[in-house]
């Protein structure tokens, strides 16, 4: 009896490890360790469960149809042993080189507002007159401006007499250094003397400005000028000649209204002198 079971044995066994390969090969059950001339008891095959996911990092077992790229995970279905896996290994879509960004538009910082003004409450003047300026700086911003850098020219034919609010003369002007809050005006004045003029200079004109720095360009700028009897001597001339010019057409236009005026009369006495004949003439005869 023994001798006839054995070989049953020893085939049933061979016969379950084929299945046993087959169905691994088709990947229909999960592969487990045999030896050979195990009793079909010994395959404890499950099926497996389809699209079970495996995060394997790189270097997937190959037994199983895995693959991986750079520790990515991925997923591996049982059923799939033998067919390949694709897995796209393209990063991820940069962004568009063309696209046109929102500009960035930056304000650069409102600079100070202010007005100026000068004035010496006059039109004329001659050598040896004394001139006082007003000057007049105002803030017509919100903000505060400290050091502001206030000057007055002094020009040629004239001469420096003095200044309020610490203004001192130099290199040909009176500087005053102003802090000046929002909405405030600074008032400054200078005293000074006129001296002998350029025969050529018409009027005598002085400038004030308001700066922030004293290399930069002045914010504001006014002026006053007087005229000088150069200036005056000149306006007449222009005048006298303005008046030559219509003299001449002037004095034509007269003469027509004379002349018309005793053609009136001429006419109207001949006709008189002839009315008064007509009437003094005999009458002829048969009338």
């Amino acid at each position: 009896m023994k001798n006839r079971i054995r070989p049953a044995v020893v085939r049933v066994s061979s016969l379950g490890v084929a299945i046993g390969l087959a169905l691994i090969s088709l990947g229909l059950v999960a592969p487990t360790s045999f030896a050979a001339g195990s009793s079909a008891s010994a395959f404890p095959w499950a099926p497996v469960e389809p699209s079970t996911p495996v995060a394997e990092s790189a270097g997937v077992d190959s037994a199983v149809g895995g693959s991986a790229v750079g520790g990515s995970a991925v997923t591996v279905n049982p059923l799939s042993v033998g067919q390949p896996t694709v897995v796209d290994p393209s990063p991820a879509p940069a962004p568009d080189a063309t696209a046109v960004a929102d500009p960035v538009v930056v304000q650069a910082p409102a600079g100070p507002q202010l007005s100026i003004a000068i004035d010496n409450g006059r039109t004329s003047t001659t050598t040896g007159d004394k001139l006082d300026y007003v000057i007049t700086v105002s803030n017509l911003g919100t903000t505060d401006i400290d050091g502001l850098l206030v000057n007055q020219t002094l020009p040629a034919g004239m001469t420096f007499g003095s200044a309020d609010s610490s203004g001192t003369a130099d290199a040909g002007k009176v500087s005053w250094t102003v802090d000046l809050k929002a909405t405030e005006t600074a008032t400054l004045h200078t005293s000074m003397t006129v001296t002998a003029t350029p025969a050529e200079l018409l009027r005598l004109a002085t400038v004030a400005c308001a700066s922030i720095s004293a290399d930069g360009p002045p914010i504001v700028c006014a002026s006053d000028s007087d005229q000088l009897p150069a200036g005056a001597a000149a306006e007449a001339a222009a005048s006298a000649l303005a008046g030559d010019a219509t003299t001449p057409a002037s004095g034509i236009s007269s003469w027509w209204y004379l002349g018309g005026g005793i053609g009136l009369v001429v006419v109207v006495a001949a006709l008189a002198v002839l009315l008064v004949r007509r009437r003094a003439a005999p009458p002829t005869e048969g009338t």
